[in-house]
């Protein structure tokens, strides 16, 4: 009976209904709503997580209008675009205070050996990038934190074995150091040293880009920036134990010998 109603009347009938099982009824009911407008999809989210505060700061609401948007799989780009537009501006103001958002674990989850039936549970590096970008044009009212869940994008971007995705998520500060440097032991058990390397070392600016912010005549050096992960004797030994030849002499060259424990990798 559903399915027979004008469009119109189903998707006004999803949006107070607010329950997210009313696409399952069928698989009409699942078309029509899946291509439902984004500023549909931008209203239901928003009802679907009221505001417990009405006279709070407007970079609190909105922050929390995203933060808990971001949890459903309809939240897009375009989605989140069309929640900033329904929402209203936020006037800029240095007294504001940051507002961090906690990112979902479902945008960065990952399963190697997922069926395409299943494929739903891992999001494109392009999904990933679109998001964070679009997030990242809003950072005078609220920043995302790239670390959460204990550096869980990070280390699912490792697993993937993306640099780009890496790359992407150390730029807007992802921390490799968390939970024991456990991003970069991931790594080292891939036997993937240029990963390694782009996890443990941080690169600086391009001559280029250097070069553009100084007179052509005026010669350029790249600055010596700190390692973002200090190398242990644990992580040696964690080479060692994976058979990585070449990263074990890596974090040679950068001082740190193995513990007594790695001997026994050797004998």
């Amino acid at each position: 009976m559903l399915a027979m109603l004008p469009i119109e009347l189903l998707y006004e009938i999803h949006l107070f209904a607010l329950n997210a099982q009313l696409p399952l009824v069928s698989k009409s009911m699942h078309h029509t709503l899946r291509s439902a407008p984004e500023s549909l999809r931008a209203r239901w989210l928003m009802m679907l997580h009221p505001l417990t505060n009405e006279g709070g700061q407007p970079n609190v609401q909105l922050a929390h209008i995203v933060e808990a948007s971001l949890l459903h799989p309809v939240c897009t780009p375009g989605v989140l675009r069309a929640i900033h537009r329904i929402h209203g501006l936020v006037p800029f103001s240095k007294k504001l205070p940051v507002i961090w958002i906690k990112l979902p674990r479902r945008l960065f989850r990952y399963r190697p050996n997922a069926s395409p039936s299943t494929s739903i549970h891992n999001n494109n590096e392009d999904a990933i990038t679109n998001v964070l970008d679009e997030l990242a044009r809003h950072h005078n009212i609220y920043k995302p934190n790239i670390n959460s869940h204990k550096g869980y994008p990070l280390i699912m971007a490792c697993h993937r074995r993306s640099i780009p995705l890496v790359t992407l998520l150390l730029s807007y500060g992802a921390d490799p150091g968390s939970q024991g440097s456990l991003a970069v032991k991931i790594a080292i058990r891939q036997r993937n040293l240029e990963l390694v390397k782009l996890l443990v070392e941080r690169r600086a600016p391009s001559v280029i880009e250097a070069r553009e912010s100084q007179p052509c005549c005026t010669r350029t050096e790249k600055p010596r920036l700190q390692d973002r992960v200090r190398i242990t004797p644990e992580l040696v030994t964690e080479a060692i134990r994976a058979c990585a030849t070449d990263i074990a002499e890596y974090f040679a060259m950068k001082g740190t010998a193995p513990s007594f424990n790695a001997l026994e990798y050797l004998l």
